[in-house]
């Protein structure tokens, strides 16, 4: 693995097996999003820790309300994982 210019604000890489570049964001759920990582961690600790709603997260985050609420496939596949990583934490915070 090789860097291999930027992309954005996020250092691209070059695998040398496969010839194929990549960044932080590859293969997780922020791949496609225009928003920064660090107002993505800040809403999923948010919406975590404090339930917060999807109305104040757009204030918070200083987003707008239609790149919080995007109806777009892959918005929704990701509030939805983020639904079901926080009940699975919050289940496992109340059973100890």
């Amino acid at each position: 693995m090789i860097r291999y210019g930027s992309y954005r604000v996020f250092q691209r890489y070059l695998c040398k097996d496969c010839d194929r570049t990549f960044n932080d964001q590859t293969g997780t759920i922020f791949e496609h999003s225009a928003v920064e990582l660090k107002k993505w961690f800040l809403a999923v600790y948010m919406y975590i820790r404090f339930n917060t709603s999807v109305r104040l997260l757009d204030v918070e985050i200083d987003v707008s309300y239609k790149t919080s609420t995007d109806a777009s496939s892959a918005s929704y596949e990701r509030w939805t994982r983020l639904d079901s990583i926080s009940k699975v934490l919050l289940r496992s915070t109340n059973s100890t």
